[in-house]
């Protein structure tokens, strides 16, 4: 699969099946946990008891009390409401926040699960971001906060499962609203089938808006794959391809169907390079889906046992692909260059699939004069402790003949690289680790160099003269005389008269050349006879 992996949010139906769930797990721990332990909000020491925030919720049509509506308080925390606490109000619809600090909250109402409203926020508005503030001071005792919530719209259809099938079917409906941008997020309501058999549901409580409908199946060994609404079809198990269900408010839709397919079966097994059985592997695995005239990936992730093994029994048909990952070691791809195709209601046993350890690799760099004649030197940096490391050198990204192995740490610059940019890529390798190759940076341009001579003879009263002789064209020369190896001052042009200061010594000149793209290089002469 590559990098052609859609990760996120935007991911394929199962991973947003499997927030859903875990949602709906989050919210069902809170409950049991208020439950049980039933810690009201005038125990709570972290500020000073205020005020009373009470109300009953209603119908907005025709003002019967909703039974068991939930409300939920929030504070307000910067320029966000943060969760506070929630109460169920009574059959009355009355509910009650006692000994509320000083603040600035808003309200959530919620109708009871199944029931035909909408939920809203205080005061009347759709939305966390539009909701009004509740202020409470000092000097408030009670904060009155009615709501009246209007009936929703509903979308209705049937499930038709396979003739056969292995398990017994629990399916749900989960309702998914549009993002704006193409995709789906959840829209917190769903609905069981009618208990009779017929495969009817009803999701209700619905706000005007754009939706699709996430069919799934919740039995713990279902062999069903998950489907999404499309219009003139039993479905489809993408949600790119879904359906987008325009519903205004308090509209009844019908005919919001699909027919269950049975799933492919799946199982395979991962291990170290000495087959080792590997647990916690995430196992990717993508189907192929045309969007737009590209391929997504519509990726659903299990992870492997403690046996190594994986297994799923609910993938739709198509083209797929895996991959598998687990941090300090190599992902893989499977199959390399190409997918391959499941059948509805087939099984799919997968090759053990070996995973190799992740070297600790670090980026060479290249130290030396860039010039020819001379010899560069990698520098690897620090590897894993026993890797072996192997080398090969380039020129403007092309390898140079007979420049890699293991003893080619160093190379020497002919004049095939003259003016060309050099790097070299470090290979390291060691058992039970993916081999891993780093390329450095590239150096300056190859200059061409020559090392100048002294032009003159050497005795007090004379002249002597620098000849850089053979250079990359263009370069600046600057110029630097030496007596006895000490720098004369004041001695930097291309010529230098001899003194008595220079009687008995040895003269030599260095020429240092620079040019843009290529190293600033300093070479040195022979030194002369002692000055007569």
């Amino acid at each position: 699969m590559g990098g052609h992996i859609v990760r996120g949010d935007s991911v394929g139906g199962f991973r947003h099946r499997a927030r859903i769930l875990a949602t709906m797990g989050t919210a069902l721990a809170v409950a049991v946990s208020l439950l049980t332990v039933g810690v009201p909000l005038s125990a709570r020491a972290d500020s000073p008891a205020i005020a009373t925030i009470t109300g009953t919720v209603t119908a907005e049509t025709g003002g019967a009390p909703l039974t068991f509506p939930l409300i939920t308080l929030y504070m307000q925390s910067g320029t966000t409401w943060k969760f506070y606490d929630y109460t169920s109000g009574g059959r009355d619809g009355t509910y009650q926040f006692q000994n509320v600090p000083v603040g600035t909250y808003t309200l959530e109402f919620s109708p009871e699960h199944g029931d035909d409203f909408v939920t809203e926020w205080w005061n009347d508005e759709p939305t966390d971001t539009a909701a009004n503030p509740i202020a409470v001071t000092t000097a408030t005792t009670t904060v009155t906060a009615d709501a009246a919530l209007a009936t929703g719209a509903t979308i209705s259809g049937t499930i038709t499962s396979p003739a056969t099938s292995t398990f017994t079917l629990v399916p749900d409906m989960e309702l998914l609203k549009s993002d704006g941008k193409g995709g789906w997020l959840d829209a917190g309501l769903w609905a069981y089938p009618a208990q009779d058999g017929s495969g009817r549901f009803s999701i209700v409580g619905v706000p005007a808006g754009d939706y699709t409908v996430y069919y799934g199946d919740d039995a713990s060994q279902s062999d069903i794959a998950p489907l999404y609404y499309q219009q003139g079809t039993s479905g489809t198990p993408s949600e790119w391809a879904a359906s987008s269900i325009s519903v205004a408010a308090q509209q009844t839709l019908t005919g919001i169907d699909a027919t269950f397919e049975h799933g492919v079966s799946v199982t395979g097994k991962v291990t170290d390079y000495w087959g080792n059985p590997l647990s916690n592997v995430t196992v990717s695995l993508g189907r192929a889906v045309e969007v737009a005239g590209q391929t997504q990936w519509q990726v659903w992730s299990v992870k492997t046992d403690s046996s190594g093994t994986f297994s799923d029994t609910r993938l739709p048909a198509g083209t797929w692909a895996l991959e598998y990952t687990k941090s300090g070691y190599a992902t893989i791809d499977y199959p390399v260059g190409g997918g391959f195709d499941l059948e509805a209601g087939k099984q799919k046993a997968f090759p053990t699939m070996k995973l190799y350890r992740t070297l600790v690799a670090a980026t060479p760099g290249v130290s030396g004069t860039v010039a020819m004649g001379f010899t560069l030197t990698a520098k690897p940096g620090t590897w894993t402790s026993g890797t072996s490391l192997s080398y090969a050198w380039y020129a403007d990204g092309a390898y140079i003949s007979g420049s890699s192995g293991p003893t080619h740490a160093k190379f020497t610059l002919t004049y095939a690289q003259k003016d060309k940019r050099i790097s070299v890529k470090v290979t390291g390798t060691k058992t039970g680790y993916a081999k891993v190759s780093r390329l450095s940076g590239l150096t300056a341009k190859v200059a061409l160099t020559s090392a100048p001579t002294i032009v003159g003879m050497p005795r007090v009263g004379s002249t002597l003269g620098a000849h850089p002789w053979m250079w990359t064209s263009g370069t600046t020369f600057a110029y630097r005389w030496y007596a006895g190896g000490i720098a004369i001052t004041g001695a930097t042009h291309s010529s230098f008269r001899l003194t008595s200061a220079q009687w008995g010594k040895t003269i030599t000149v260095k020429v240092t050349g620079s040019k843009s793209g290529y190293m600033t290089i300093s070479r040195m002469s022979v030194p002369t006879p002692k000055v007569t």
